[in-house]
């Protein structure tokens, strides 16, 4: 197996996350009566496991421009091509081999991916190479010192202060005293298909800013070397650049610390069944995931369904009642090729887990 640190630095702002088609409502639409206004929109500060994922397919499939494929029993060069429909059946399959027959669905994942194994969750990475992930949402103080559950009561909880939302330092458990995202805004006029100014088409959406001390990066584990070199890779809803970098590390990159009793999610979390009864008390937040699916039919006709979940977001934290519950709310968790793409990581209980 090799293990590629994956590093992704903005070069311009970015919008991740929503939905950044804006639907007004409009007295003389009525098929637009029910999605509902959307005066403002705000990107998340974080990639999609997906969004990763799809740009590295992508990308490791362009880095095999000139491989040479049987095609018809004749070796031929293959070639990148941005319409699906203009591939042969011999390069579909090879493609299938190469990076995976299907995208992500998260209902029913697919068992793997082609030459690419997994790719670990998502974290910020400084120019001094510090890592930091989301902070527990029971993170006290630095060097984490987390709220002590007892009678009912959090001890060290503070209700003016509120909860901890930002990044810690892997090593330290330190958090981050340095800005790493700043709000930029946009504003525009909607119009439609015909370049006409819709009614009430005013917006504002809030794209983000990454400072530039820092980065984005996940670890990929591949079943073989890859051709990939450094790039400008584009991703988001409005395709913003980003330079990527690549460099083969350990596949143990970096570990994630103990905790004897409760489970921190590391990255966010699809459970498919209420667990709250499980536990004695949780700490948690939601995120809104709109998985795009992409199917292919006869002829390679493309079929593209948007599907919504709610996921647990990273930094919740869980405290089982007992270990039968805990055992049940792992088991919940732990799926395997959910975890294959970075969603349903742990802060492992009871002892080391390695990022993989």
């Amino acid at each position: 197996m090799y293990s590629y640190l994956v590093k992704l630095t903005p070069l311009e702002p970015y919008f991740f996350g929503g939905n950044i088609n804006f639907f007004w409502k409009s007295q003389k639409n009525n098929k637009d009566k029910d999605r509902g206004s959307r005066y403002l929109i705000k990107s998340r500060d974080l990639p999609q496991q997906t969004t990763l994922l799809g740009m590295i397919r992508k990308e490791i499939l362009m880095s095999e421009e000139g491989a040479m494929i049987k095609v018809n029993d004749e070796e031929v060069p293959f070639k990148y091509k941005y319409n699906i429909r203009k591939y042969g059946e011999s390069e579909i399959e090879y493609i299938g081999k190469l990076i995976g027959k299907s995208s992500f669905n998260m209902k029913k994942p697919p068992s793997e991916y082609g030459i690419i194994k997994n790719i670990s969750s998502v974290f910020i990475m400084d120019k001094r190479d510090n890592i930091y992930i989301k902070t527990p949402y029971d993170y006290n103080k630095n060097g984490y010192k987390p709220f002590v559950y007892k009678d009912g009561i959090l001890d060290g909880y503070d209700p003016k202060a509120g909860i901890t939302d930002c990044f810690m330092n892997v090593d330290t458990f330190n958090l981050c005293t340095e800005k790493i995202f700043r709000d930029f805004k946009k504003v525009g006029i909607d119009k439609d298909d015909k370049g006409s100014t819709k009614e009430d088409s005013y917006f504002k959406a809030i794209f983000k800013v990454m400072e530039k001390e820092f980065s984005f990066a996940f670890v990929l584990n591949t079943k073989e070397e890859l051709r990939l070199k450094n790039k400008i890779v584009y991703m988001g809803a409005k395709k913003s650049a980003f330079k990527m970098e690549l460099k083969k590390v350990e596949n143990n990159y970096f570990k994630i610390p103990k905790e004897d009793n409760k489970i921190i999610l590391l990255s966010d979390t699809y459970i498919d069944e209420n667990i709250y009864d499980k536990c004695v008390y949780a700490i948690t937040n939601t995120i809104d995931f709109n998985n795009l699916q992409t199917t292919y039919g006869k002829n390679h006709k493309m079929k593209k369904t948007l599907v919504k979940f709610t996921l647990l977001k990273s930094g919740s934290v869980l405290y089982p009642k007992t270990n039968q519950d805990r055992k049940y709310i792992l088991d919940k968790i732990n799926k395997e090729n959910i975890q294959k793409i970075g969603y349903n990581h742990i802060w492992q209980v009871g002892g080391l887990r390695d990022v993989k």
